[in-house]
């Protein structure tokens, strides 16, 4: 099996550089996103979505199999639907 090319390999020494991780303030904004997602489901999961533009209005959130099978194979930004920056975590959050 070959390494997918949106997750390129990375040596220990090089994550030991990115430093100690989130400060305490951006964990508790995380905390909060999070939260309101268990409590207000979808709702509050399109309102952050949208905010950070991982996904268009009124575009879906959920993308089906069949849907998904072209977006991975392809790789590329363009086959990809419903996404402001088209980033890969962000539209296979969830399979159907």
């Amino acid at each position: 099996m070959r390494a997918s090319p949106l997750l390129p390999r990375r040596t220990v020494a090089k994550l030991a550089r990115r430093g100690a991780g989130f400060d305490a303030r951006t964990r508790a904004a995380a905390a909060r996103i999070v939260e309101a997602v268990r409590t207000h489901g979808e709702v509050a999961l399109r309102k952050h979505a949208e905010r950070f533009g991982d996904v268009l209005p009124d575009a879906p959130l959920y993308h089906d199999r069949p849907e998904l099978g072209p977006m991975i194979e392809s790789g590329s930004s363009a086959s990809r639907r419903g996404s402001g920056r088209s980033r890969w975590p962000s539209e296979a959050r969830s399979v159907r």
